[in-house]
């Protein structure tokens, strides 16, 4: 079959025109291919990322657990005993001595560890920290006096002074109401204390 030059001209321009689209049709769907397969990386590259974003979160709280855990026994430390206050009974008792001072402990009082509502008696308890209230008195220089209060705030028990009250001594002689109350001289003063002293839960 014999065709002419322009015939064969435009067969040959349609193989070209049939070839382009096959390649742009290749190219297309290999660029499918590899955005679907980008895709995929990405998304992986971001659950690797918030995988190990949260791992380290979780040893960043194992690291914390570990610290607070370890603070825990210290922390037990600092508490009272509820059913044993001779330890910090024998406290006041030391820090008297460094500081030549006399006390009376007048009273011991525990704290109940919980409150009512006051227009609801039957309403749930408000949970509070248990604690023991010691009232003590100390009397002598006033120096003294103040540097056994200073020990005694910052000695090694979890406390808080809810009432610090220092009168000074009229004369010499002893004040009247408080049995155990030592003579005094004339620049003498008494403190009394209402010392807050936390206890432990597990009592």
């Amino acid at each position: 079959m014999n065709f002419s030059l322009k015939s064969r001209f435009y067969l040959e321009g349609a193989m070209v025109v049939c070839a382009l689209c096959g390649f742009v049709f290749l190219a297309w769907l290999l660029f499918g291919y590899i955005a679907a397969a980008a895709a995929e990386v990405n998304a992986a590259q971001k659950e690797l990322a918030q995988l190990d974003g949260e791992q380290r979160q979780a040893s960043e709280m194992s690291k914390e657990y570990e610290e607070v855990k370890s603070s825990i026994s210290s922390l037990d430390q600092l508490l009272l005993s509820g059913e044993d206050k001779l330890p910090f009974i024998m406290l006041v008792e030391r820090l008297a001595q460094e500081t030549s001072v006399t006390h009376v402990i007048e009273a011991v009082v525990e704290s109940v560890p919980a409150t009512f509502s006051q227009k609801d008696k039957s309403a749930p308890r408000e949970k509070t920290r248990p604690a023991v209230i010691f009232n003590i008195n100390v009397f002598g220089d006033f120096s003294r006096v103040f540097r056994f209060i200073s020990l005694l705030e910052n000695g090694p028990y979890y406390l808080t002074l809810e009432t610090v009250q220092i009168s000074r001594a009229a004369g010499s002689g002893s004040f009247s109401g408080i049995k155990g109350a030592p003579a005094l001289e004339k620049d003498d003063v008494k403190a009394q204390l209402s010392v807050k002293v936390y206890a432990s839960l597990s009592r």
